[in-house]
């Protein structure tokens, strides 16, 4: 069950990706058809598309999935409470991608910030969060075994990539006028498929957790 689960959401994210990114090759390819082709309910950067939906669906999973974790840490606390943590960070997560709260932390950043790669000035709390949750997150991440602790941070690292690494580029193709382009298109693009690639590792991993205590396996 868990495996048809995780190939499940594979194949959504593929098919909604490689949609908008169709539309956006054919928009390219024929700019005068703008209108009738590209649809805001499968473009990847639109709030209001089934990518986003999936995508928001997709850490709400990550969140009920950490929050099962603490069943395989019954006589841990400290390791339930992180599971704990993680699961709320997921749900603010998700709830985030459907209602786009961070875009109004750019508020509270001085606007002569908000030029070149940090046109999109709320990717500056964004990486204090991160810096933050990263330095809570390290005797969690040494307790587990070194399998599942690289596999994790390199989830951890796709996402961040994604969501603050590829949005600041974008911002910094916007700033410079080319919101309207191709390569703007292909940012946002890679920006929303290495947020779900990393959402989707970090579903793996636990989903194997979980089959290990199914099976006897867990230590």
């Amino acid at each position: 069950m868990t495996n048809s689960l995780f190939r499940s959401l594979c194949f959504a994210f593929l098919f909604l990706w490689l949609i908008s990114v169709g539309q956006d090759i054919i928009v390219w390819i024929s700019p005068d058809i703008i209108g009738p082709v590209r649809k805001a309910r499968f473009d990847v950067n639109s709030e209001r598309s089934f990518y986003t939906w999936l995508s928001s669906c997709m850490l709400f999973v990550a969140a009920i999935l950490s929050f099962l974790q603490t069943q395989l840490h019954q006589d841990d606390r400290k390791m339930r409470v992180y599971w704990c943590a993680l699961g709320v960070i997921f749900v603010l997560l998700s709830a985030d991608e459907a209602m786009s709260f961070h875009e109004k932390l750019g508020k509270f950043v001085p606007h002569s910030h908000n030029t070149g790669l940090l046109n999109y000035a709320w990717v500056i709390p964004g990486l204090a969060f991160v810096l933050v949750v990263g330095l809570s997150f390290v005797r969690f991440l040494l307790n587990l075994p070194t399998r599942e602790r690289l596999l994790l941070i390199f989830s951890g690292a796709i996402f961040v990539s994604g969501a603050i690494g590829m949005e600041m580029i974008a911002g910094d193709l916007e700033d410079h006028g080319m919101l309207d382009t191709f390569t703007y298109r292909i940012a946002s693009n890679t920006e929303e498929a290495l947020e779900v690639l990393g959402v989707l590792l970090f579903i793996r991993v636990l989903l194997t957790r979980l089959q290990r205590r199914t099976a006897g396996q867990f230590a």
